[in-house]
């Protein structure tokens, strides 16, 4: 079993991909619907999940939009979230972020491609790129 603490709560999810939470109620809104899960991430009293068939689920509180992903957020392998901001990584390398963007850490740049993996800080994101390179972009 793998478990993730969220701002206030637990989530936890077993290698049948089935998803609990428990704590603070209104972050585990998310009952109708869920898929198997395989990824699970957790910032500020907010939860995103990723599920077997590529979509992402979100929910929690969501004044800076980190509940309500992008529409285009399918054909998803990785994600990433850290305080008010989150991160999609699609198949094709492309990354997907949204929610908070008080320092430019939701501002992708133009010609960011052929990305492996992604992660959020406090303000900024970074990306390792096919080849080794990695771009950083938002506050720092």
């Amino acid at each position: 079993m793998a478990a993730l603490c969220v701002t206030g709560s637990l989530a936890a999810g077993p290698p049948n991909g089935e998803f609990h939470g428990w704590g603070e109620g209104w972050m585990f809104d998310f009952t109708e619907g869920l898929g198997e899960v395989t990824q699970i991430t957790g910032g500020y009293h907010s939860t995103i999940v990723l599920q077997a068939d590529g979509t992402i689920r979100a929910w929690g509180w969501d004044a800076s939009g980190i509940a309500s992903p992008p529409e285009e957020a399918v054909d998803i392998v990785q994600i990433a979230h850290r305080g008010q901001h989150a991160l999609a990584l699609r198949a094709g390398g492309e990354v997907l972020a949204w929610g908070s963007n008080a320092f430019g850490e939701a501002d992708e740049p133009a010609d960011l491609t052929d990305v492996l993996v992604a992660a959020g800080g406090d303000g900024h994101t970074i990306a390792l790129r096919g080849g080794g390179a990695v771009a950083l972009w938002g506050r720092g």
